[in-house]
Parts: structure tokens; sequence; C-alpha cells
């Protein structure tokens, strides 16, 4: 049986639009739902693993020689941990390598995994983790497998290689842009929304390269929200106002934005 939507739930009455594929954030959407908002889910990216067969051989091969293991997103956890235990079938052939993720969400993607990161950055941005590993001296001389996606920038490997560092690379999932079921992009272009949510700089694009057909006249056109401030940034320079970024990257600290910025006084 379904809960009953209470009428004085704090996004009771708001139109809350995911971007994000539903298999990723199904949890965002169910936990917006718990706040009273009515979601619609109009996906604009696709997130699957890639075919890295030879590259993955290689690496695993030599697994050990890692000092470092570092996941930039959720999804290169998931892709990455789902590849290697189908090789090794056994979490402990993980060895002594430290864990380090870019952030919060990244973090608790480990943990389903029953792992917990040695090292977070303090923002949410591979600079910003690039930076702790030279500031704390766990760079020169250490060796790095960086966990990747198809639309990963080389900043942090560039950040490590020029302190000193040995790096790798392995990419473990593709991100591309889909375009949005018909009728749902019909209903938003025609009734609007509250709120735009955007989880990645990759949804922020394929947005912006559909804006024209999809955006709604401007009485109905929703405030627009990020997870983090790569995304914001993708969106600001593709000239689109954001209203709201998360204080770190999970569904709760959207959720306590969205009540901040739309929820019932």
């Amino acid at each position: 049986m379904c809960a009953t939507l209470r009428n004085d739930s704090p996004l009771a009455g708001r139109r809350v639009v995911l971007t994000r594929p539903p298999e990723a954030g199904g949890h965002w959407a169910a936990h917006l739902r718990e706040l009273g908002a009515e979601i619609v889910e109009m996906p604009l990216i696709t997130i699957h693993a890639t075919d890295n067969g030879k590259a993955r051989k290689e690496i695993f091969e030599q697994f050990g020689r890692y000092d470092w293991i570092v996941f930039t997103s959720a999804n290169g956890v998931r892709h990455f941990l789902t590849q290697f235990l189908a090789e090794f079938n056994d979490i402990r052939a993980l060895g002594l390598a430290k864990l380090a993720v870019v952030g919060a969400a990244t973090a608790e993607a480990l943990r389903h995994f029953h792992l917990q990161a040695d090292l977070v950055a303090d923002k949410p941005t591979a600079q910003n983790l690039g930076e702790r590993f030279v500031k704390d001296d766990e760079a020169e001389n250490r060796q790095f497998l960086l966990i990747t996606g198809n639309r990963n920038a080389d900043v942090l490997g560039e950040m490590l290689e020029t302190a000193g560092a040995i790096v790798d690379s392995l990419p473990v999932y593709e991100t591309t842009e889909r375009e949005p079921e018909p009728v749902v992009a019909a209903d938003f272009k025609k009734n609007g929304a509250d709120a735009l949510i955007f989880a990645s700089g990759s949804a922020a694009q394929a947005y912006l390269d559909r804006r024209s057909k999809l955006e709604p006249k401007a009485d109905l056109r929703p405030k627009v929200f990020a997870i983090g401030p790569s995304t914001a940034a993708v969106l600001t320079k593709g000239g689109l106002n954001v209203d709201g970024q998360a204080v770190d990257a999970t569904i709760e600290a959207l959720g306590k934005l969205l009540v901040q910025k739309l929820g019932r006084k």
C-alpha cells in the first residue's frame, strides 16, 4: 500500500524535475517524495559500463602495486567494484591500497560495499582532492589508480604527476546524452515546474544543448539547483542562472536546500 501524502509536508505541492537516470537516482526521488514533492523524472544522460577489457586486465594483473585508488564519482565506485569483484570474487583482494574520494556521495557509494574512504576532499572537486594529496605529502613517489568515466577531466592526474606521483587511469563507465521521453518533455515545456535538479555537469550540458526545445515560458520556469560547484559552473557558463547549490553532494543536503528555498513557511 502506498503511503498517503501529507498536505503539511515541507515540499507539498512542489513539482521537482530530476535529470539523472532513475537507476542512479532512485533514492533521490524517494527522498524528495518523502518531503512531499511531486517528482518528474526527465533523464538527460545514460550511464553504462565501458569496454575496458585490455586495460583492466593489465591493471588487475599488477594490482598490488598501487598506494591509492581514487574515485571521482559514485558511478566510478559502482562500476569499478562490480568489475573488480567479478574478477577476484573477494573484496580483500584490494589489499593495502588506500581509498580516496571527491565527496560525501562518493564516500557513501563506497560504504554500500562495506568500504571506508581514507581521504575525502574538503570540497567535492577533483582539484581540491589533488590539493589535499599535495598538502598531506601523499603524492611524491606514490602510485595511483584513478577510476574514471569518459568525460572526466585530466586535472587530478596532471596535479599528481606534477607532484611526483606515478598515475594510471582506468575508465570504467561512459556517459552519453539522451533525448527525454517526448511526453515528459512536452509536459515540462507546457506546465513547467518549481525546481529543476542537476546532479552532474553531463546532465547540465545535455539540458543546455536542448534548452530551446525544453524550456517553459518565463512564468513557468523552475528554479535551478546544482549538486556541486562543478555542475553549477557548467550551468552558469551556459547562461543558466543557478538558484542554489547543495553544501555537499548528497540528496539529504539537496533536500534541505529545496525546503529552504521552496518549502512551506
